[in-house]
């Protein structure tokens, strides 16, 4: 978060969620997304999936592919310019 903070210019979050709470506010999230027709704001699937917390590692497509990682920072710079050009997240930076 820390790193998203930097790329965009926003603030990071000042608290965790606990799981409990964040599994909650998914499956609320997914009766309201049922009854409005709109798409939810976030899933139980992906709150179970962030919660996993596992380790990524690259070397066997490197090793077998030729891929060359990125610095994360650039990935995320990027990120943040599609969804801003996109129009999923405003555009201003706030501080």
């Amino acid at each position: 978060m820390d790193g998203l903070a930097r790329v965009s210019g926003v603030a990071a979050p000042r608290f965790n969620l606990p799981y409990p709470m964040a599994l909650g506010f998914a499956h609320l999230s997914q009766l309201v997304a049922r009854i409005t027709g709109q798409p939810p704001l976030v899933t139980p699937n992906a709150v179970k999936t962030l919660a996993l917390k596992r380790l990524v590692q690259s070397n066997k497509a490197a090793r077998e592919l030729g891929v060359r990682a990125r610095p994360f920072e650039d990935t995320l710079r990027d990120e943040v310019a599609w969804y801003r050009q996109n129009g999923y997240v405003r555009a201003e930076k706030r501080g």
